[in-house]
């Protein structure tokens, strides 16, 4: 069965496969209760038993955006990025030529 490791300040570690019973106890380091998906910095509550978001996203100022770094674990409030300029924009000069040969003389009908 998997379980859920976690260091001395209930910090998510790795999972860990095991067998635990009676003849082998789960160590209080390990919990079987999952960590939510989206959680950015979690940590297990003992006392609640349960996963608890330990750094929650800031409110960005408009025209910033709130920006995870996972090696420091921390958010940074950042420049929202521009929107591309033109359809093709996103697309590199290769991907663009074969998204025209694919379309081309293909009826559109633009109403």
């Amino acid at each position: 069965m998997q379980y859920y490791k976690f260091d001395e300040n209930g910090y998510y570690l790795e999972p860990v496969i095991a067998d635990y019973n009676e003849e082998n106890p789960m160590p209080d380091d390990i919990t079987d209760i999952r960590p939510p998906d989206g959680l950015y910095h979690g940590r297990f509550d003992k006392t609640k038993q349960a996963w608890v978001e330990d750094a929650p996203k800031p409110e960005a100022p408009e025209g910033k955006v709130a920006v995870w770094d996972s090696e420091a674990k921390t958010w940074s409030i950042e420049d929202e990025p521009e929107p591309p300029t033109s359809p093709n924009s996103q697309f590199s000069a290769d991907e663009a030529d074969w998204l025209k040969g694919l379309y081309h003389g293909m009826e559109v009908d633009d109403e």
